[in-house]
């Protein structure tokens, strides 16, 4: 859980709040806290059931006190090759990345939870210092967006694009909708949809313009 809130803080404070196409993303996530509150408390559960518990199931069936990290290493690193091995099988993902991406997101959990049998640390105990941890991180995703926010570095630039690479005509939905950019700069457009919150699936718009 820890681990999905200091992700979400991380990705607000270095892309989401920039709001790059004005949608409005990081003001709708920000409207949801409380569903995305329960989400991650979902989340997390799936995670340490799907993830966490088979990598320590593993390591006591194969585990020998004296390599417990090892162990868990080798648990957790068969955990991640099935995974990635199903999303090959369904979605034709690479292995390599799939491995990465599965390994990554449970290289914290499986450590958290070796440490704490390691140390023999109760609920409370474990709780308290992941809860620093999670405090600490964000308040160093809070100082990072503020600092990206003011030095501008990563900052949106929106693309430079000559004339001669967006001349043209654009046709979707079947002929529906129509859109052409001549060279002297004028336009025509033939029912395109208005994209607008309180359009109707019907509204749409057409006529020309430069």
């Amino acid at each position: 859980m820890a681990q999905l809130v200091v992700a979400g803080a991380v990705f607000l404070a270095t892309a989401g709040m920039r709001d790059d196409h004005g949608i409005g993303f990081a003001g709708g996530v920000l409207a949801q806290a409380p569903q995305v509150l329960l989400l991650v408390v979902l989340a997390g559960y799936l995670h340490w059931l799907l993830f966490s518990l088979p990598a320590m199931v593993l390591e006591r069936l194969v585990g020998n006190p004296r390599w417990a990290a090892a162990s868990s290493a080798l648990g957790a690193a068969a955990v991640s090759a099935a995974y990635a091995w199903g999303a090959v099988s369904l979605w034709g993902a690479p292995f390599g990345w799939a491995v990465a991406w599965v390994a990554g997101v449970g290289a914290l959990p499986v450590t958290a939870a070796w440490y704490a049998r390691h140390r023999l640390l109760r609920w409370g105990a474990m709780a308290a210092r992941i809860g620093a941890l999670t405090g600490i991180a964000l308040l160093l995703a809070l100082v990072g967006g503020f600092l990206q926010e003011r030095t501008r570095w990563h900052a949106y630039e929106p693309p430079r694009l000559d004339r001669s690479r967006y001349v043209g005509q654009w046709i979707g939905a079947g002929g529906a909708y129509s859109l052409r950019l001549d060279e002297n700069g004028e336009a025509e457009a033939g029912s395109l949809a208005l994209v607008h919150g309180n359009a109707r699936l019907w509204d749409n718009c057409s006529g020309t313009g430069t």
